[in-house]
């Protein structure tokens, strides 16, 4: 899945655990609608590079889901969450929907919190891929549960930043990218912690993808400097 971060000069802060910064919750936890048990990514030290002060999860084996009669609802195919303490959280996640069932995944991360930040300007990003992988094929629709939207970045343990990622289908066997959906403002007052959530229905036998970011930066004219005008930033992994 492709994803890029428009951010400023990060500096060597850990997301995972260092003084002023922590990641409160479990990094991630993924529920699908009828399954017997969610899956939840608890903070694993490898996950951390303190030369570079970032954290980075990415999952190496899929993950299917279940209900109580035994049959396969769905699999998760992909999921990774990158963060610093910037702050910046960039989640992505891969799913298929089996047979008959068309379920509802969602996804939260944990929150990252920091030393307050007034004022702060702040960007959230975010793109789905759709594909109607049914047999036969028959269309496909993402339903997102936010108000009609799939994604949510928020800060201070609630309010929300932005919504994005607007509810869309394609057509027979078709596979398209929602329209990127980015949104960037001032969020006024004190903000110490950010989180994402990502919240969305697939029809019956078809698949989702999605590449999400969240950025929080200090003054309101920061966001020139997080690649408006130019500059971006490849999210990086650990060789």
């Amino acid at each position: 899945m492709k994803t890029s971060i428009l951010l400023a000069a990060l500096s060597s802060v850990s997301l995972a655990s260092l003084a002023g910064a922590v990641i409160v919750g479990d990094p991630l936890t993924v529920t699908v609608s009828g399954a017997t048990s969610s899956f939840v990514v608890h903070y694993n030290p490898a996950d951390f590079d303190p030369g570079t002060g970032e954290y980075s999860y990415s999952l190496t084996t899929p993950v299917v889901f279940e209900n109580t009669n035994g049959q396969q609802i769905g699999r998760l195919t992909g999921l990774t969450l990158y963060g610093v303490t910037d702050p910046l959280m960039s989640m992505g996640f891969s799913f298929e929907a089996f047979g008959p069932f068309s379920p509802t995944i969602s996804i939260v991360t944990g929150v990252n919190t920091f030393a307050p930040i007034t004022n702060p300007s702040a960007y959230s990003h975010a793109e789905f891929t759709l594909t109607d992988s049914s047999t036969p094929h028959n269309s496909a629709t993402m339903t997102g549960n936010f108000g009609g939207f799939g994604f949510h970045s928020i800060y201070n343990g609630g309010p929300v930043f932005a919504s994005n990622g607007a509810s869309y289908g394609v057509g027979f066997g078709g596979s398209q990218h929602s329209t990127p959906d980015d949104v960037s403002g001032v969020i006024p007052g004190s903000v110490s912690s950010i989180q994402t959530a990502i919240d969305v229905t697939i029809s019956a036998g078809d698949s989702v993808s999605a590449t999400t970011n969240f950025v929080v930066v200090p003054g309101p004219g920061a966001l020139g400097l997080l690649g408006l005008s130019g500059l971006t930033l490849a999210r990086r992994r650990r060789a």
